[in-house]
């Protein structure tokens, strides 16, 4: 039987550890006369396979049926990373699948793995919200059920006094300043400065389970 088996080429370093120069996937084959090798360049095990909606040029689409690895390198304090998933055909209803504020996931949701599974067929909204908010403080919780590109958050009565969150729905989505791919990592920057990065990584759900990978 063929398996695939992961090979990293690298190169010896000062520090004894040693540098990753490339990754491949190795064909092995187990024949009558013996084994072959063949070395075979398989597709990238990361991606940066996301796009810009044409139609709303602050929101992000992630592809689906692979693993999002999604990484906010900073946010400012009235600052709010949003990944919504469409829960009906026309996108009418959508659920938050993950948050982040300055300080890194918003509850009340545990987060048990830095990825998320992007279930094939449906989609994704990957969006920034600026709160206009007076003084300090962020909101650390969310609700889940929210209808697509709104934000509804969780928490003091004081926060929602000082934070403005009509504004914040009128304006709709932080404008992206800038997007483009590095390497096998997909970087935008929005409005105000802040830099997400991000990657897909193709994969298979687990045997007899639709419901996402066990990482």
């Amino acid at each position: 039987m063929p398996c695939a088996v992961e090979v990293i080429a690298s190169e010896p370093r000062e520090s004894g550890e040693p540098k990753v120069v490339s990754r491949h996937l190795l064909l092995l084959t187990v024949g009558m006369a013996g084994f072959a090798l063949y070395a075979c360049v398989s597709a990238p095990l990361t991606s940066s396979a996301f796009r810009i909606d044409p139609d709303r040029p602050g929101v992000i689409l992630p592809p689906a049926g692979d693993l999002l690895w999604i990484r906010p390198l900073r946010l400012n304090s009235d600052e709010y990373l949003i990944l919504q998933k469409c829960i009906d055909a026309d996108c009418s209803k959508a659920q938050v699948v993950r948050a982040w504020n300055a300080y890194g996931y918003m509850g009340p949701y545990p987060v048990l793995t830095n990825k998320v599974w992007a279930e094939p067929g449906v989609r994704y909204l990957l969006w920034m919200q600026r709160v206009p908010t007076s003084g300090t403080g962020s909101f650390r919780l969310y609700e889940r059920d929210a209808p697509p590109l709104i934000f509804k958050p969780a928490g003091s009565r004081e926060l929602f006094y000082r934070a403005d969150l009509k504004a914040a729905q009128e304006h709709g989505p932080a404008r992206i300043t800038k997007a483009q791919p590095e390497g096998e990592t997909f970087v935008v920057t929005f409005e105000g400065g802040s830099v997400v990065r991000m990657q897909a990584l193709p994969t298979a759900p687990p045997a007899g389970s639709m419901s996402g990978p066990r990482t």
